[in-house]
């Protein structure tokens, strides 16, 4: 399975060298428009469903299992924005023993602001691009399960804390009322 792990990532997730250095997926930048990321991932097949956003009310990919070719990939979404139709974030489900080596290629590429990957427990690593545009984390919250890749730019995180507080302050409505 780990057969295509190092060309995987450095073909599939690290950037283009000769563009600004932001975070991408297969040739998908974050930042890129929507309909140029639909065509590659339609290209290739990656793409098992499209709805819509909960978070940026943009359109959004569902990635299949082996997307683009890399058979770690279990699943994955690629996420736009509403109006100006770009790439703001996509997450990737890999095998939790992959997320070293992943950590190990974005750490050469980016900025590594934490990183705690051990062997049993919960594991955490956070990298940002020169630019500080965009950033990325890997997470596993316990070896049985696998890790997540996120990618994603200050605008989504924004709408993401946006939402979260927007959540919150339902759900302390919901305690209040209840109680």
């Amino acid at each position: 399975m780990l057969r295509l792990l190092g060309p995987a990532i450095i073909a599939c997730i690290l950037p283009a060298m000769a563009q600004a250095r932001e975070f991408s997926f297969a040739g998908i930048e974050l930042g890129t428009s929507c309909d140029e990321a639909e065509r590659i991932l339609s290209g290739a097949h990656a793409i098992t469903a499209e709805t819509r956003s909960g978070i940026t009310a943009g359109r959004m990919f569902r990635l299949r299992a082996g997307a683009m070719g890399v058979d770690f990939i279990k699943s994955g979404t690629v996420i736009c924005s509403p109006g100006f139709e770009l790439v703001e974030g996509i997450e990737l489900i890999i095998d939790k023993d992959s997320a070293g080596t992943v950590a190990d290629l974005l750490g050469k590429e980016f900025r590594e602001q934490s990183r705690n990957l051990p062997r049993l427990g919960s594991g955490y690593a956070s990298y940002v691009s020169e630019s500080g545009k965009t950033s990325a984390q890997i997470r596993y919250v316990h070896v049985s399960f696998d890790a997540r890749v996120q990618m994603t730019t200050q605008f989504f995180d924004e709408l993401l804390d946006h939402a979260n507080r927007e959540g919150e302050k339902e759900q302390q409505r919901m305690l209040k009322d209840a109680f």
